[in-house]
């Protein structure tokens, strides 16, 4: 495989890992909260997901192309 798409993968499965790790977190968390802190697992992904797509152009435009 390419060098790139392998990178890149590793990233995304990072990523996914991450969020769920979030999750869980977050829903441990929510189980003595008051109603309406469910907003806070949505504006997490939320944020996220941004810096992830940051993340994943930076990775992408830095490396080289492969032949």
């Amino acid at each position: 495989m390419k060098r790139k798409k392998i990178i890149i993968g590793f990233t995304i499965l990072g990523f996914i890992i991450l969020q769920f790790v979030f999750y869980r977190l977050i829903g441990i968390w929510e189980e003595g909260a008051k109603h309406g802190f469910s907003q806070v697992t949505f504006i997490l992904g939320v944020v996220l997901g941004v810096a992830y797509a940051y993340l994943a152009y930076i990775v992408d435009t830095r490396l080289p192309d492969d032949p």
